[in-house]
C-alpha cells in the first residue's frame, strides 16, 4: 500500500483505519509511514502530511503500542518543535503515546514534550488533556514529576476547560493512591 499517495489526496476516519489494519504490527510498514513525517520541511504540503500521518500514528499507538521505541517517540517528536506544524499534530502525537506502557523506560524528551505542553495556556485542550495523562502514566513510576504538574496546574485550575479539569482531577486521585501505597 502506498501510504504517501494515499494520504496526500485526502484523509478520512475510514482511510485511517485502512491504514491501520494495513500495519497490523508490521514494523516495516510502519517505519515506511513514519518516514513520511518531515521535521524540517514546513511547506503546506508537508506540514499537512505530517498531520495526516500523525492522525494515523494515533490509532496506531492505541492498537500497536509496542512499535513505539524511543527511537519512534524521539522522532515523532521532532516536528513538534516547529510552531509552523499543524495543531493536530501535536495532539495526535500525545495521542498515540498517553496508552504507552512505560515503567521503568521514562523518555526524557516525551517528558519534558508533556510537560510543556500541559503547561502552555495556549496549547489545543485535547493536547493538554492527553499531555496531563502522559505525565499521570510517568507518574506511577515517578510520583514526584506528577507532583511537579500538579502544584503548577492546581494553582489555575479554575481557568481550565472541564476536559483538562477532569485529567487533572484523575491525575491527583492517581497521585493520592501511590502516595497511599508507599
Amino acid at each position: 500500500m502506498n501510504y504517501h499517495n494515499l494520504l496526500t489526496q485526502s484523509i478520512s476516519k475510514p482511510l485511517v483505519i485502512v491504514i491501520v489494519a494495513d500495519i497490523n504490527y508490521d514494523e516495516t510498514r510502519f517505519n515506511n509511514l513514519l518516514q513520511l513525517i518531515s521535521s524540517t520541511d514546513v511547506t503546506k504540503q508537508a506540514v499537512l502530511l505530517n498531520y495526516r500521518v500523525s492522525w494515523v500514528m494515533s490509532h496506531c499507538g492505541i492498537n500497536f503500542p509496542t512499535l513505539f521505541s524511543d527511537k519512534v517517540i524521539d522522532y515523532l517528536l521532532l516536528p513538534t518543535a516547529n510552531q509552523q506544524q499543524h495543531t493536530g499534530y501535536i495532539r495526535n502525537v500525545l495521542r498515540a503515546f498517553q496508552d504507552l506502557d512505560v515503567k521503568a523506560n521514562i523518555n526524557p524528551n516525551l517528558l519534558n514534550t508533556a510537560f510543556n505542553v500541559a503547561t502552555n495556556n495556549s496549547e489545543t485542550i485535547a493536547a493538554r488533556a492527553f499531555a496531563i495523562t502522559i505525565i499521570e502514566n510517568i507518574g506511577k513510576y515517578e510520583p514526584d514529576i506528577l507532583r511537579e504538574l500538579l502544584l503548577v496546574l492546581d494553582n489555575t485550575q479554575a481557568q481550565y476547560s472541564r476536559a483538562v479539569q477532569y485529567r487533572i482531577k484523575k491525575a491527583t486521585v492517581a497521585y493520592n493512591k501511590i502516595m497511599i501505597n508507599c
